[in-house]
């Protein structure tokens, strides 16, 4: 549940990019872009977590974002609890 952690911490939706790098920058783990993003689909599936397809003002090409979901913020807190 690192991931979803990670995501309630986020202010505002983001990429499966970010969160690789991010592993890369804070720990000896190195994660594979295309790791990121089969995690992120899977809390999607689960329902903790929701994705959209956001694009840039810079004309790139469209990104897929996540954010955790009420449901997602109940399972941490459930997690918590425990």
């Amino acid at each position: 549940m690192l991931l979803l952690t990670w995501l309630e911490k986020q202010d505002k939706p983001v990429h499966g990019y970010a969160y690789a790098k991010s592993m890369k920058n804070d720990s000896e783990r190195v994660m594979a872009y295309s790791t990121a993003y089969r995690a992120l689909k899977r809390l999607v599936q689960m329902g903790y977590a929701s994705a959209e397809w956001h694009v840039e003002n810079s004309g790139g090409p469209p990104r897929q974002v996540f954010s955790i979901t009420h449901q997602g913020e109940q399972h941490l807190a459930g997690d918590a609890a425990a």
